[in-house]
């Protein structure tokens, strides 16, 4: 069963799906086998689509995870994408931008899988283990055009209000920081927007 924490505060960061084992030594998983995505994936996510999508930028890290890793990564984009909002346009574009053909069986399946105000990351999570490859791949591009573009449209609008209190929002560490920073090490230039 998958079960996401509530993303209010950067320690809360974690997508955990039970009863999965990996064979990556650098994969964070609780005693139950849980795999936790770190705060400075949740951030690094967060940089590749701040200024525009790049999905180049994402294809690299997907290729350097295992199967399980590779799912759990687009869940927590499904995720993100909900949680930023968008709309049956916004979908639109996203499979116009992803280069995706809107009839093609597994788009219209992942579609399913995160709809307007609904989302399903248990059966997306299940559902991804299953796919061939190249199947996976195609899901996971777009959920990286879906969240692009919803956050695309929410970042710029809770910047300007001067009421945003998403923590991923604020000043984030940049990717050569995060690279820098020792794995496990905290990682403590987050700023809350609003804040010194």
């Amino acid at each position: 069963m998958l079960r996401s924490t509530d993303y209010s505060h950067p320690s809360e960061c974690s997508i955990h799906i039970a009863g999965i084992r990996t064979r990556s030594n650098d994969v964070k998983t609780t005693q139950r086998g849980r795999v936790l995505l770190e705060l400075r994936d949740v951030i690094r996510l967060n940089l590749l689509v701040r200024d525009r999508i790049d999905f180049d930028g994402f294809k690299r890290w997907y290729h350097t995870l295992y199967i399980p890793e590779q799912a759990a990564l687009t869940c927590v984009l499904c995720e993100f994408a909900c949680q930023a909002g968008f709309d049956d346009a916004t979908c639109r574009q996203a499979i116009i931008d992803a280069m995706l053909d809107p009839t093609d069986p597994t788009v219209i399946q992942a579609q399913s899988f995160c709809r307007v105000y609904k989302m399903d990351v248990a059966g997306l999570y299940g559902w991804m283990l299953q796919l061939e490859d190249i199947k996976r791949v195609t899901v996971f591009r777009y959920y990286i055009y879906l969240f692009g573009h919803a956050e695309g449209k929410t970042y710029p609008a809770c910047r300007d209000s001067g009421q945003c209190n998403h923590w991923w929002h604020g000043d984030l560490p940049t990717q050569h920081e995060l690279d820098a920073a020792p794995r496990g090490h905290p990682i403590r230039r987050i700023h809350w927007p609003g804040t010194p």
